[in-house]
């Protein structure tokens, strides 16, 4: 589905506005990209805000009285299995998207970060706000792919979106050279209009041997 730039109904002009969400298996550097971009929104005097969906599963849980109000990390086995039962129902209600969606509204960044897709619906609702779609991937020093031991390869929340294709694959050797490889993706980005930024940076590939593959 090509981006479409979406109507600034406050301003009544071009919108403003860039969303970019990040594909991946767990422990692949979503995390660490999104946080690099962050930090360069702060040296670039940007407003940015992350939206993490897995936290907002999280909070309404806690809210609702579904689970203790513990860090995902703290949980246990059964506090996470009641948190991905949970986190299903929803899903399917769209309740989760619909809050992303209300906050974003609400808050209006200047570049909104979701750190975590992991199924077909957030996808189609990043791509419908003309959001970009960053796949991170990493893998072993044999070159096969990374895959974490504490998450089953085969849940649908890992391999939902394996064969989804992306705008830009970052690839992570190790965590430094990700965060430089995001910083200036997120520079390019900029350059080529998608924040209305007129401001010259280097292209990817260009930047000290710092390559970011466009996807597809």
């Amino acid at each position: 589905m090509p981006r479409q730039t979406l109507p600034d109904t406050a301003s009544g002009g071009t919108k403003n506005h860039m969303l970019i969400g990040f594909i991946g298996r767990a422990r692949a550097g979503k995390t660490t990209a999104t946080e690099a971009i962050g930090a360069r929104c702060r040296e670039r005097r940007l407003t940015c805000a992350i939206y993490d969906i897995g936290e907002i599963v999280r909070q309404r849980a806690v809210k609702l009285g579904v689970l203790p109000d513990k860090s995902r990390e703290s949980l246990s086995p059964a506090d996470l299995s009641t948190l991905i039962s949970f986190g299903a129902v929803g899903r399917r209600d769209g309740i989760f998207l619909g809050e992303l969606e209300a906050r974003l509204e609400h808050e209006r960044p200047q570049v909104a970060l979701v750190p975590n897709i992991r199924f077909r619906d957030e996808l189609h609702w990043c791509r419908s706000r003309a959001g970009i779609i960053v796949r991170v991937q990493r893998r072993n020093p044999d070159g096969s792919p990374f895959i974490s031991l504490d998450r089953d390869p085969n849940d649908p929340s890992e391999s939902s979106l394996w064969n989804a294709v992306p705008d830009f694959i970052l690839d992570n050797v190790d965590a430094r050279l990700l965060r430089r490889q995001a910083a200036t993706l997120f520079d390019y980005l900029r350059e080529r209009g998608e924040l209305g930024c007129k401001e010259r940076t280097q292209i990817p590939g260009k930047a000290g041997g710092i390559g970011v593959t466009p996807g597809g």
